[in-house]
C-alpha cells in the first residue's frame, strides 16, 4: 500500500556519518514526529558503504539503508547534507521505498536520474530537498537494480540551473538490506 507523507523526523541534526536518519516515507498515516523520537534509532550494522538502521515512530517500527555519495559533485557545493536510503516498515507495510535527500531544492519541473549498471529511472516526487520514487513497482525495479550493480549515479538540476552528477557505492547494500528485510520481518 503507498501512502505519501509520513515524515518521520525534521532532517535537521539528524544525519549519521553523512547519510539521512529519516525522511518521507509512504508507511503508514501519521502526523510529524518531533525531532527527539530519532533518538530511539537502533544501529543494526555498518556494511560496506551502507549503514542500517531501525526505528520506532508513533508505533511504526521502520527499518533503512543509508549511504552518502561517495563522489560529490562540486555543483552543488554549500548545499545541505545529501543522502540516498531505502526504507521497510514492520510486516511489509511498506517496503522498498526508494527516497534521496539532495541537500538543495531541485529546479521546479524536473526529476532526479538515477543511473544503475544500464538501467535509468527517474524520482518525480519532489517535496523540498528530497525526491521518491513515484510507484511501489519503480521502487522495486530500482532496488532490484541496485542489488547488481557496484554504483549509482544520480543527476540533477538546482533550482539555480546548476546541473550536477554524485556517484554512490553499492559496496554493502545486499548485506544492509538482508539485515533490514529481517529486521522488518520480510
Amino acid at each position: 500500500m503507498r501512502i505519501m507523507g509520513l515524515v518521520l523526523a525534521s532532517l535537521a541534526g539528524l544525519w549519521f556519518i553523512g547519510a539521512p536518519l529519516a525522511g518521507p516515507v509512504r508507511a503508514a498515516d501519521s502526523s510529524t514526529p518531533t525531532a527527539g523520537a530519532a533518538s530511539s534509532a537502533e544501529a543494526l550494522g555498518e556494511f560496506g558503504d551502507w549503514q542500517a538502521k531501525t526505528v520506532s515512530q508513533q508505533g511504526v517500527t521502520l527499518c533503512y539503508v543509508s549511504s552518502a555519495p561517495s563522489d560529490e559533485s562540486p555543483a552543488f557545493s554549500g548545499r545541505n547534507t545529501t543522502g540516498l536510503m531505502v526504507t521497510h516498515a514492520k510486516n511489509g507495510v511498506a517496503r522498498d521505498q526508494v527516497s534521496v535527500a539532495l541537500g538543495f531544492v531541485p529546479r521546479k519541473g524536473t526529476g532526479v536520474s538515477l543511473k544503475i549498471g544500464k538501467r535509468r529511472f527517474t524520482l518525480q516526487k519532489i517535496q523540498g530537498e528530497r525526491a521518491w520514487s513515484s510507484s511501489d513497482a519503480q521502487d522495486r525495479q530500482i532496488v532490484a537494480a541496485m542489488k547488481k550493480a557496484d554504483t549509482l549515479t544520480l543527476r540533477a538540476t538546482a533550482a539555480t540551473g546548476r546541473t550536477g552528477e554524485e556517484r554512490y557505492s553499492l559496496s554493502g547494500f545486499v548485506a544492509a538490506y538482508e539485515k533490514i528485510a529481517a529486521a522488518c520481518g520480510l
